[in-house]
């Protein structure tokens, strides 16, 4: 775990706050599963949506795979479909990496 990383209700409080910019901060030092990253998904600020998908795909669970897929087909901001895409992809390739011959 990082040492700036925030967690439990720490994450929770800062995902809540009126700035987005303090929501995308919490989420960029999001390190658990919590379901708050999840939540943000429907922030109102792309920002902060973006930052959400990033902390999903560093999570890369199963869970979070399934959230990235409905980001990067549904979300109303390029951007954050983009970031889902890339998200996703990351996760193959730590899942599958290249064959070196």
């Amino acid at each position: 775990m990082r040492a700036d990383a925030m967690t439990g209700q720490d994450l929770k409080t800062a995902i809540e706050s009126p700035d987005p910019f303090v929501r995308t901060d919490a989420l960029a030092r999001a390190d658990s599963a919590s379901d708050a990253i999840v939540a943000a998904l429907t922030d109102d600020y792309p920002l902060v949506r973006r930052e959400a998908v990033r902390a999903l795909g560093r999570r890369g669970d199963e869970e979070a795979a399934r959230v990235l897929l409905r980001a990067a087909a549904h979300d109303p901001a390029a951007e954050v479909r983009e970031e889902a895409v890339s998200a996703l992809a990351g996760m193959m390739r730590h899942l599958y990496p290249a064959e070196r011959s």
